[in-house]
């Protein structure tokens, strides 16, 4: 890869990581899950292993294990830090953000 090539993905990476570092913050300061439990993240890496948004002539999933990073156009992401963070979402949508389950009190219950 290039020197040019190379700054071309690190400006993209930067462009999708920082407004997800701001909805990390404006979590935390509310008091919202900023973390995925391990569980929900393994279901997320499972999800972009097995994309259907592979290309039909390359044959091959876009997450490189190497480098932990997702090189789908519209993704570029470090895929081992993106699915841990509970304000994340796929850009293809495959999933979506993490809100903790609630519980339901019924008035049997009270």
């Amino acid at each position: 890869m290039s020197f040019i090539d190379e700054l071309k993905l690190r400006f993209v990476q930067a462009r999708n990581i920082a407004p997800e570092l701001a909805k990390r913050g404006a979590a935390y300061a509310r008091g919202r899950p900023v973390n995925r439990p391990d569980v929900e993240a393994d279901k997320c890496m499972a999800i972009c292993l097995h994309c259907d948004e592979i290309p039909p002539d390359l044959g091959v999933n876009h997450y490189d294990p190497a480098t932990g990073m997702c090189d789908h156009p519209k993704c570029k992401c470090h895929m081992t830090i993106k699915v841990k963070w509970a304000t994340t979402r796929c850009p293809l949508g495959k999933w979506n953000i993490w809100t903790p389950p609630t519980t339901v009190v019924t008035t049997d219950e009270v």
